[in-house]
């Protein structure tokens, strides 16, 4: 069977480590993942450095300690992402962002999805509002699960 894969954004990533509605989904969409070796879990390079801000955030709002953030970081490091470097999609990005109303960072998601002709896994339900009369495909952890599942 081919490789397939997937585009994970940072609210996936963060919600792993959340309590979070759907914290739960996530993490069955990462097991679900992990099991399946025909899998490929794809981020831009900003996803390690956007997660990490939002770990540092959260503890410094004293919702766990700087040692716990880096813990989760650790973790989202060891799940075997495959980064994907930012200046090839930085000027669609750009052109999505304005477009739709998103951010650059989230924008940078979306055309890897677009690239990679591919799924963007998310939690934003905003970014998927955003993007729901364009061309990029999205789920939610759920949906992605099903995705994964229906392979195996």
């Amino acid at each position: 069977m081919p490789v397939q894969s997937l585009v994970i954004d940072a609210s996936v990533g963060v919600r792993l480590f959340s309590n979070e509605q759907g914290a739960e989904d996530v993490a069955r969409f990462f097991d679900g993942s992990a099991a399946s070796a025909d899998l490929r879990l794809c981020v831009p390079e900003l996803f390690f450095v956007e997660c990490a801000n939002v770990f540092l955030k959260q503890a410094r709002r004293g919702d766990y300690s700087v040692s716990a953030a880096k813990r989760n970081q650790a973790a989202l490091h060891a799940l075997a992402f495959k980064p994907y470097p930012l200046e090839p999609l930085a000027s669609d990005a750009l052109d999505l962002a304005a477009r739709y109303g998103l951010s650059a960072y989230d924008a940078l998601y979306a055309c890897l999805a677009h690239f990679l002709k591919t799924t963007l896994v998310t939690c934003d339900v905003r970014m998927i509002r955003a993007l729901a009369d364009s061309t990029i495909s999205l789920a939610d952890p759920v949906a992605a699960l099903r995705l994964v599942e229906a392979r195996g």
